[in-house]
C-alpha cells in the first residue's frame, strides 16, 4: 500500500480527521518518518487489492512506529501520573488502575526506583 492509499482509506473511514488511531495489534502511532528500503531490513507490502505481498529492499518506504502502554511506561520509569484512564464503565477503568499500578511497581522494583 502507498502512502496515497493509506490517506484515502483514512479519510474514507473518518471524513473529518478527528478519530484516534489505533493500530489493530495494539500500540499508539507517534511519530512517521520514511526511510530508504534496504534500511533497517526488508520491508513488505500488498498490491492488487491485497491479492499478492511483495518483499524488498528498493526504493523508499514510510515507517510508522508506535508504542504499547507498556513500552510506554517502561520510557517514563513506571510514573503513572501521566494516564489517563477515560472509560465509560467504572468496572473497566478500576481493572486498567490495578492492572497500571501492577505494572509501575513491578518497573519501579526492577530498576530499583
Amino acid at each position: 500500500m502507498k502512502t496515497k492509499e493509506l490517506i484515502e482509506l483514512l479519510q474514507k473511514a473518518d471524513p473529518s480527521g478527528e478519530l484516534h488511531v489505533r493500530l489493530r495489534d495494539g500500540g499508539a502511532p507517534f511519530y512517521v518518518e520514511s526511510l530508504s528500503g534496504y534500511y533497517d531490513g526488508a520491508y513488505e507490502y500488498l498490491t492488487n487489492n491485497d491479492e499478492k505481498m511483495v518483499i524488498t529492499d528498493k526504493g523508499r518506504k514510510v515507517d510508522i512506529y508506535s508504542t504499547s502502554w507498556k513500552d510506554w511506561l517502561w520510557e517514563k520509569d513506571g510514573d503513572i501520573s501521566k494516564i489517563e484512564l477515560d472509560f465509560e464503565s467504572d468496572i473497566r477503568r478500576e481493572r486498567w488502575k490495578v492492572q497500571l499500578e501492577q505494572e509501575s511497581k513491578d518497573i519501579k522494583s526492577e530498576l530499583n526506583l
